[in-house]
């Protein structure tokens, strides 16, 4: 579950949701409850950090089974990992835009998971998030596409997201190229004191 919550999670982990004092209910949010592909990425990648740290194999099985669940869950007929599940379990919708940031992260956890020598084939679905970030690159104005419209193949040209300038420069076999996103995130970014997520 994509579950963002704030606040202290003490002995178990906070419910995903809360109490509507107003409506006198319990309510919970469609985007909190679904399953978004670059969540279940990043902890994978956080169960591979605890295997290659102690080198339990629990670690490394619970990473292979979040990889499987993007790969039987995400995948379609082109090139790349689609957003995953949203909604709630009684009437989950898939997702069917592609993020450039999620196939980020989903190119990073198979590209771990082959690193680390854990069955299942990853090179293949490390090849197909990889090919579509490239697709992504926009030579001409030196930026990433943050992703494609809900058809999964056009270029969402309508914002910028400065995750899908960065992350993409820290893949292992990032092209130096890559690296004119630095100076599109100082033009369209940029914001008195820092940087704003999107453009």
């Amino acid at each position: 579950r994509n579950v963002y919550r704030s606040g202290a999670a003490e002995t178990k982990p906070l419910p995903n949701g809360w109490w509507d004092g107003k409506a006198s209910q319990w309510t919970e949010d469609r985007d909190q409850n679904g399953t978004t592909t670059g969540n279940v990425a990043w902890a994978g990648l956080a169960m591979l950090a605890l295997f290659e740290s102690d080198h339990d194999a629990k670690w490394s099985n619970a990473a292979a089974k979040l990889g499987r669940w993007i790969i039987d869950n995400a995948s379609n007929k082109s090139q790349g990992f689609t957003g995953g599940i949203d909604g709630f379990d009684a009437a989950p919708v898939r997702v069917t835009w592609k993020s450039t940031e999620h196939n980020i992260d989903a190119a990073a956890l198979f590209q771990r998971l082959y690193d680390d020598k854990v069955p299942g084939g990853w090179k293949q679905a490390e090849s197909s998030a990889h090919q579509f970030i490239v697709k992504q690159w926009d030579a001409a104005t030196g930026h990433f596409f943050i992703g494609t419209l809900p058809d999964g193949v056009t270029p969402n040209r309508d914002s910028s997201a400065i995750d899908a300038q960065v992350w993409p420069l820290l893949l292992h076999d990032a092209p130096k190229e890559w690296q004119r996103s630095l100076a599109y995130i100082e033009r369209e970014h940029a914001v008195p004191g820092g940087f704003d997520f999107n453009s």
